[in-house]
């Protein structure tokens, strides 16, 4: 016999509004991510960009508005791995093109 648990998540506007606010962090890091990027030519180390989006003292402040910071803090984690593997498939692309389709694109 297999037991399990199901879980229901009410659709409320709390729930919704985090998922706007994790999009919305998620964006604004990687602006900020790009920006810095296209400036230096180098990669913004992640405790550089996480205390960015931690001092803003906009209304656009995501980082702060999330209801716990390890979920902005895994949001930025998740932002460096998309854009580690891009530039990985960059460094491969240069070496066998012959693997791709046409050329990586940055992570949307």
């Amino acid at each position: 016999m297999i037991l399990s648990t199901c879980f229901y998540i009410d659709n409320t506007g709390w729930f919704k509004e985090q998922f706007e606010l994790s999009r919305c962090l998620f964006n604004q890091a990687r602006y900020f991510f790009r920006d810095y990027y296209d400036k230096n030519k180098a990669v913004m180390r992640e405790n550089d960009l996480e205390k960015v989006l931690r001092t803003q003292d906009t209304k656009l402040n995501y980082y702060r508005k999330l209801c716990k910071a390890k979920l902005a803090q895994m949001i930025v984690i998740s932002l460096y791995q998309n854009y580690s593997s891009f530039f990985n498939a960059i460094k491969e692309f240069k070496v066998h093109p012959e693997k791709f389709n046409g050329e990586p694109k940055a992570p949307k």
